[in-house]
């Protein structure tokens, strides 16, 4: 394989699941030995304008003042990018591969050779300002992928579980519901109330305690791991299934019957996903298959970008 020399990969200092993937493949691509490193927004620019307003002097600024700060304050790491080299200012050779992922708009870092992974569904397919024709496109399972930008299915995919924090605690009785709305926040059927917490911005480890105190976690993000999460912690975890839609719909046509989740309330899928669950936390090891997916990864890359 030829080498590529640089790899720079976008990424959010906020902790959800996008984040922990994409410092899970910068970590894959170190342990084989090649530079690649984090490039970190607080907020992606999603617009048109938002891009163009985007200012390397201004970003480099505002580094200098927050390594100053750090320094000062001793401020710790985010734990998904303890693991992960960073990419601290916006400039770097022409020939670095740029990879971005779905939700974030057109080519801020002005770079030359870019990959964008489809981590959710592309929401800028008839926006051609915010991609070039150009771009790799890859996505990171098929039923996310456009087929207009991505005709042959390229996929790569990682997972990355803390099995020291995620775990379940509580073996004796459970009470109570709580909830995951996330990528959901749009749903008509959204309660206007719960009866129980929601966890979505709470901090890891306070969402690992009410996981372990309820009984039911219910979902209406239909495509977070968070659902497996609470699964593993021992909650009954139940994806709320929109209006007319079945399991069928939230898979794709590689994906295999979920473990440990319930897709609605029905008694025969509780039953599976009860019966299923001590699969899910067996399945949890995920070194071996993110190795081969980040190989997979270099090699589009190869084959993309150097001739």
């Amino acid at each position: 394989m030829k080498r590529i020399k640089k790899i720079i990969i976008v990424n959010t200092t906020w902790y959800c699941g996008g984040a922990l993937v994409l410092s899970e493949l910068c970590r894959c691509l170190n342990d084989l030995g090649y530079d690649a490193k984090l490039f970190l927004f607080r907020d992606f620019p999603r617009t048109e304008q938002e891009t163009k307003n985007f200012s390397k002097l201004r970003y480099t600024l505002k580094q200098i003042k927050y390594i100053i700060g750090s320094l000062i304050r001793k401020r710790n790491t985010p734990i998904h990018l303890r693991k992960c080299k960073i990419q601290r200012f916006p400039f770097f050779s022409r020939d670095a591969i740029v990879l971005y992922p779905e939700d974030l708009f057109g080519n801020p870092l002005k770079a030359k050779n870019v990959i964008r992974w489809f981590l959710y569904h592309y929401r800028y397919t008839n926006t051609p300002n915010a991609y070039s024709r150009s771009d790799c496109f890859i996505t990171y399972r098929e039923i996310f992928n456009d087929s207009k930008l991505n005709p042959s299915g390229k996929c790569v995919h990682l997972t990355c579980f803390d099995s020291e924090l995620y775990k379940c605690t509580n073996f004796k009785k459970r009470s109570g519901n709580c909830y995951i709305v996330r990528k959901g926040k749009n749903r008509d059927d959204l309660p206007q109330t719960f009866d129980g917490p929601v966890i979505d911005n709470l901090s890891e480890e306070e969402k690992v305690r009410i996981l372990n105190e309820c009984e039911y976690c219910y979902s209406y993000d239909t495509q977070t791991f968070y659902s497996s999460i609470a699964a593993v912690c021992g909650c009954k975890s139940i994806v709320k299934l929109e209006f007319g839609k079945s399991k069928e719909d939230y898979l794709g046509k590689d994906d295999q019957e979920p473990y440990g989740v319930a897709y609605g309330d029905s008694p025969d899928e509780l039953k599976r996903a009860e019966a299923t669950r001590q699969k899910l936390i067996e399945s949890l090891d995920f070194n071996e298959s993110n190795r081969k997916n980040a190989e997979f990864f270099l090699k589009i890359i190869v084959e993309h970008f150097i001739r």
